[in-house]
């Protein structure tokens, strides 16, 4: 950055009358190198010969904010829509101050007010649809985003966004629409990654889906919703799996759960889905330990996760030879989930092993009857 200064310096020097286009891209370089009073001394100098200049007139806002007064940012940058309301720059970068003054309604105020004025703005119309969406109002920012990608179609930005909204509206269709060019790149892209990954989840394709849940959670370590939606595909592929275990994905994945509980503190879900994962790779001992920890935890009656987490144990107390506390807890476990066929399979499975052969039979009979595909 300093060193792009100190050569648009130079050219401007070298020059006799710098051309404007040389003086606003010095007072740009200015502004990020933190030269700020370099930067407003410059736009000021520029509008003295070309007084509604676009740029000088952003850029000198952009220097009054950034030297701290945002009332004198503000009120320029409100005298600035007024002279030029038809160059859409001005009117985001407005809006942008009162973003970062945290200042939603206002910003959305602005954008509302640029739209009218210039409705075929694509740019416009986008951060309009941007602020809804972060409002949690993507039913109204949709048709926004789908008017900016009617006039901007290639625009990434605006694809992403019209994506996010679409999903959030349960449109997984069209979201995925928007999504399916990035998935050949996705690593080079994370943001798309996340939002893709929920998509092809929702569209009911974890197979697809797992890689890039993985990728993300990685680059997005602590958001929930994501590391726990790879967690649910890697478990669920494993729970039945047919063949050896992907052991290179359980491992990945133990790394991802245990960096969010190191980060976030106590979670009984993800601890869970550790404990899952622990059972999984083999190391019963520590996943029987870590599912009772989990299990002070939770509150039976109230937690939809008491199913899980009997199932857990109950093949880890299988694993361990504790045939009675298997029954006990799968047992637990088929009452909750009367008609979960993976559960029905273990607990036939603790019959057996505990020469309650009728039971065994019983229970695999129910199984076989719920879920004929299912039953090996």
């Amino acid at each position: 950055m300093a060193q792009g200064f100190y050569s648009i310096q130079e050219i401007v020097k070298s020059e006799v009358n710098p051309v404007t286009s040389d003086l606003l891209l010095f007072a740009e370089s200015a502004l990020h190198s933190k030269q700020t009073d370099l930067a407003i001394s410059i736009c000021q100098n520029v509008l003295k010969d070309h007084p509604t200049q676009p740029k000088a007139l952003i850029l000198l806002g952009e220097g009054f904010w950034q030297k701290g007064d945002t009332v004198k940012a503000i009120q320029h940058m409100e005298e600035v829509v007024e002279t030029i309301p038809e160059e859409a720059a001005t009117w985001l970068a407005l809006a942008q101050i009162w973003q970062e003054n945290e200042q939603t309604d206002k910003t959305m105020e602005v954008l509302q007010k640029g739209v009218v004025a210039i409705p075929d703005s694509p740019g416009l119309l986008r951060e309009l649809g941007k602020v809804m969406l972060e409002k949690q109002s993507p039913a109204d920012a949709i048709s926004y985003l789908k008017k900016a990608h009617d006039l901007d179609s290639h625009n990434p930005e605006g694809q992403f966004y019209l994506a996010r909204a679409s999903y959030k509206l349960g449109r997984y269709d069209e979201a995925w629409a928007q999504l399916e060019p990035h998935i050949a790149d996705y690593e080079q892209k994370p943001a798309e990654a996340k939002l893709l990954g929920h998509v092809l989840l929702a569209m009911k394709q974890p197979a697809e889906a797992k890689p890039i849940l993985l990728f993300a959670s990685e680059n997005y370590p602590n958001d929930r919703d994501t590391v726990l939606s790879a967690a649910k595909v890697v478990i669920a592929e494993a729970e039945s799996a047919e063949s050896e275990l992907n052991q290179v994905e359980l491992s990945q994945l133990r790394g991802i759960l245990s960096t969010y509980l190191a980060a976030n503190g106590l979670d009984t879900q993800v601890k869970l889905n550790l404990a899952d994962v622990e059972r999984l790779l083999g190391e019963s001992q520590l996943a029987f330990e870590t599912y009772l920890d989990v299990s002070k935890q939770i509150h039976p009656a109230k937690s939809r996760a008491s199913w899980q987490l009997q199932y857990g144990l109950g093949k880890t107390a299988l694993a361990m030879g504790k045939v009675e506390m298997a029954v006990a807890t799968l047992q637990e476990a088929a009452g909750q989930q009367p008609e979960n066929t993976t559960i029905l399979h273990a607990l036939a499975q603790a019959y057996q092993v505990s020469e309650l052969d009728g039971k065994a039979s019983d229970t695999a009979i129910l199984a076989l009857k719920l879920a004929p595909q299912d039953l090996n």
